[in-house]
């Protein structure tokens, strides 16, 4: 504590707000409008050092990291996150060279987007062999059909965490950097870990 003629007092309290990131995510899935609900309501999770954006793109992952990298040269965004279904994309190198010259993020599912909602449910092996509707099939009858109860489980800090934990291992057992040549692969625990607090 200092003190001053007058007594005891407290130092002047300078303002110690942290600027904010500002963060555009793009979604290049096949399900974008159940990716655009989750990542809507995940928002409420995000870091308060964080202001999140969530557009959808056009059909094909090197047009949206355009869209991105031009968003990062105007100083919109401090961050630009494209996230793609691996099974929509022909040349996925060519994306992720492209990714890394323009400074913008890829997160990927191989083969889709519902990889990265199962995990929420179970593990998944890495000699799994899974496509897109046998999944959703899996899922309706873990969720009673019902989409919104798919969201709710989803967004539970105890669920997100534990899916980040099962992604994280199957990343690594299907060869880390090089995983996204491997069905199923993802790295989507990546941003989750980059922009929401978790327990």
């Amino acid at each position: 504590m200092q003190h001053s003629f007058f007594g005891e007092y407290k130092p002047f309290d300078i303002d110690k707000r942290i600027p904010k990131r500002r963060i555009l995510i793009y979604l290049n899935v096949y399900n974008n409008q159940f990716a655009l609900q989750y990542f809507n309501r995940l928002k409420k999770f995000v870091r308060q050092t964080v202001v999140l954006d969530i557009k959808d793109t056009p059909p094909h992952p090197d047009d949206a990291i355009t869209l991105a990298s031009d968003s990062l040269e105007t100083n919109e965004y401090d961050e630009c996150w494209v996230v793609v279904d691996r099974e929509l994309s022909f040349n996925f190198q060519q994306v992720l060279e492209k990714s890394k010259e323009a400074n913008v993020n890829v997160i990927y599912c191989n083969l889709s987007f519902e990889l990265w909602v199962l995990l929420h449910f179970r593990n998944v092996d890495k000699n799994e062999r899974l496509d897109r509707n046998s999944i959703w099939q899996e899922l309706k009858r873990l969720s009673k059909s019902e989409r919104h109860q798919i969201l709710d489980h989803m967004l539970d800090e105890n669920n997100m965490a534990v899916a980040i934990k099962r992604a994280e291992l199957l990343y690594r057992e299907q060869g880390g950097s090089g995983a996204w040549k491997n069905n199923p692969s993802t790295n989507f625990f990546e941003i989750i870990e980059s922009i929401v607090n978790l327990p």
